[in-house]
């Protein structure tokens, strides 16, 4: 990047209360953020690049050239107060080549709440085994059983959904156990690192031609993640759902670029 640094630039709701102190007890600072967004006000290639772009460029013509990059697709869904057992939790995310997808579950005061360490919202709701359905058919074939002494099938599928080689809860990024660090936690509201993944890569790409890499979820519709709860949930949660994708940026010789997902 060449020129101005970038800047982030947070906007508070109210700057009379921002940082007001939320107790005194402890003395927290508390303030919400909303809507941020990272800028970069002008992007510029060397000229090295440049021309090593513009002659595959011409070299291409009129078919132009193809670049395979990462996007993520977001939905929401809830899980209702006092609900136990196994729930089916409907959302739609329909791109042509999957990657994998991510759930996790937060309480819904912690959400809002402006006092909340951001590493500290998340929970297991007390899930104790999952499975995903896509298309009327269950992922994995067996469901994924979670206990606080037996998380290793969940953390797992994080580690191939993400592409992650060897550990990655070396020092306090994550562990077994302790504050904020912790990957499970089998009581419905300890705070935990907990997420549920299913890996897409290489599910029927290879008797796809349009998909690049993962799964083929154009045609698919609606499809659901299925947390059974050992309890009751204490409070209302909202379940967030990221799926990793492939997108193709076109760029053609007449100065035109479209994507597609």
């Amino acid at each position: 990047m060449v020129g101005q640094s970038p800047a982030i630039i947070l906007e508070l709701e109210d700057p009379n209360t921002a940082l007001k102190i939320a107790t005194a007890a402890n003395a927290v600072c508390a303030y919400k953020v909303t809507n941020v967004q990272i800028r970069a006000k002008q992007i510029r290639f060397s000229s090295t690049f440049n021309q090593g772009f513009e002659a595959k460029l011409a070299e291409a013509g009129m078919a132009g050239l193809n670049y395979i990059t990462t996007s993520y697709l977001h939905n929401q869904a809830q899980l209702a107060n006092g609900v136990s057992g196994l729930q089916n939790v409907p959302f739609s995310s329909n791109p042509r080549s999957a990657q994998y997808i991510l759930a996790c579950m937060r309480k819904e005061t912690s959400v809002t709440a402006i006092d909340e360490y951001s590493l500290g919202t998340r929970v297991s709701a007390g899930t104790d085994q999952y499975s995903w359905e896509i298309s009327g058919k269950q992922y994995p074939s067996q469901p994924i059983d979670l206990s606080n002494t037996n998380y290793a099938q969940g953390f797992s599928n994080v580690l191939d959904a993400l592409g992650a080689i060897g550990a990655v809860n070396r020092n306090t990024l994550l562990t077994a156990a302790g504050t904020n660090t912790r990957f499970y936690s089998a009581t419905a509201a300890t705070a935990s690192k907990f997420v549920a993944a299913l890996p897409l890569e290489d599910f029927n790409s290879s008797s796809n031609p349009s998909v690049y890499s993962g799964a083929n979820l154009s045609v698919v519709g609606q499809m659901a993640f299925r947390p059974k709860l050992a309890g009751a949930i204490s409070g209302s949660h909202r379940v967030d759902f990221f799926t990793a994708i492939d997108m193709s940026l076109h760029v053609t010789a007449d100065g035109r670029m479209y994507s597609v997902k």
